[in-house]
């Protein structure tokens, strides 16, 4: 195929200049002027085709092997000035100073990609701080910009995504000003407690990725838990959190506690789904301090965590707070709401919520038959006096099995 195409320069001026190819006038040899030619290259009429089709496109990806060499012109087109919103140059790595610059621009521009530039570095980074509308912005698996963050401080972003960085915690201190951010994508960098506690000052945090950074403890959980608006948090192979740090979150994050968390996502996390296998969760609801410690002791001799509420309106808070409770194990007179109530608030809970049916072993100084009606009316699984023995465990443990209930905490829905 040729790789040149003539057409007759027009007579009127049908297109406007801003969007005509570049043009190369010929004169013909032998003594004889003809009508100028206009030369386009297959690049040049590829282009023109797509800006004449797409006039109010919204996204871009730019063809490595079509556009590269026209960026600086291609950029100042009213197309791309005025018109283009998102810009993914991923497949273009090793961007110049130039086309870096031509980037910088787009005044309309929201939303960048750059991943995978291995030459992206902080001198180049500056160029974006002119971006006033610049939202989103991916950065993955550049290693050299880090610093460059700090240009960034007059641009509101809203998302950054920065996952296969090499980001230690110096960096984080930069990361934690930018306090518009909603979506911060962490993973797979070098971070350690003491760069992730600054997350807690990034109040509009609403999505966060800290999958595989494998230093992070439960001292960054604990940091987390002002982050009312927190819906997903990815904590995945992150294998020193435990157990009780990501217990005491969810709870924290719960949108009985003002929080939003929906979704929790621990793949990995070996030392934390350990616990969680062979520790089941039982709330317990006991007024009495000193049979709630007693009772407490022997579920924990038998390999169980205890969650002690001191009423039922305790127990109703805490259920609904974190309902992944193995088995409850409640008394019937109790301050402020009783047993019997709570044990009815808990069963129209789970029928509203679609969860699972979780056992309730019901505790009463009243053995009698209609007490035992009562509480069986109410909802509970088994009945049984006090004081509580031995076998009140082998029951638990044949309630879990018996309903089908996981027996470690993390897997409940």
């Amino acid at each position: 195929m040729a790789d040149i195409i003539r057409h007759p320069r027009p007579e009127a001026e049908d297109e406007p200049a801003a969007k005509r190819p570049a043009t190369q006038n010929n004169a013909v040899t032998n003594g004889n002027t003809e009508k100028p030619t206009q030369t386009y290259t297959l690049k040049d009429w590829a282009l023109y085709t797509v800006l004449r089709t797409m006039p109010g496109a919204r996204y871009w990806h730019l063809l490595p092997e079509l556009l590269r060499s026209r960026l600086p012109g291609l950029f100042k087109e009213p197309f791309f000035q005025y018109g283009i919103r998102t810009l993914n140059l991923a497949e273009c790595p090793s961007l110049t100073d130039d086309e870096v610059r031509c980037v910088s621009t787009l005044k309309h521009l929201d939303d960048l990609d750059l991943s995978y530039d291995d030459h992206l570095n902080t001198y180049r980074l500056h160029y974006l701080n002119a971006l006033p509308n610049l939202k989103t912005l991916r950065l993955n698996h550049c290693r050299q910009f880090a610093a460059g963050l700090m240009y960034m401080n007059s641009v509101n972003l809203t998302m950054l995504d920065i996952a296969f960085c090499e980001i230690e915690d110096p960096i984080m201190f930069t990361i934690c000003r930018m306090t518009a951010l909603e979506n911060l994508n962490l993973g797979c960098n070098r971070l350690t407690d003491e760069g992730c506690v600054m997350l807690a000052s990034l109040p509009n945090l609403k999505h966060l990725s800290l999958t595989m950074n494998p230093l992070i403890t439960d001292k960054t959980l604990q940091a987390l838990t002002p982050l009312k608006k927190l819906e997903n948090l990815n904590l995945n192979f992150c294998k020193l959190v435990t157990s009780n740090g990501i217990e005491q979150l969810s709870i924290a994050l719960s949108v009985a506690k003002g929080g939003s968390l929906k979704q929790l996502d621990m793949v990995g996390c070996d030392r934390a789904l350990t616990d969680a296998k062979v520790r089941p969760l039982i709330l317990l609801a006991e007024d009495s301090k000193v049979q709630a410690r007693m009772i407490g002791m022997v579920l924990q001799r038998y390999n169980f965590d205890v969650q002690v509420a001191a009423d039922g309106e305790m127990a109703l808070e805490m259920f609904r707070a974190n309902p992944r409770y193995d088995l409850i194990l409640m008394d019937v007179a109790m301050p402020v709401m009783d047993g019997i109530s709570c044990m009815k608030q808990i069963r129209e809970y789970e029928a509203q919520h679609n969860l699972k049916r979780t056992p309730i072993i019901i505790q009463t100084a009243d053995p009698r038959d209609s007490q035992k009606a009562v509480c069986i009316e109410a909802g509970c699984d088994e009945f049984l006096p006090k004081p509580l023995d031995k076998s009140a465990i082998s029951l638990a443990k044949q309630l879990m099995e018996a309903k089908g209930t996981p027996t470690n905490h993390t897997s409940r829905v």
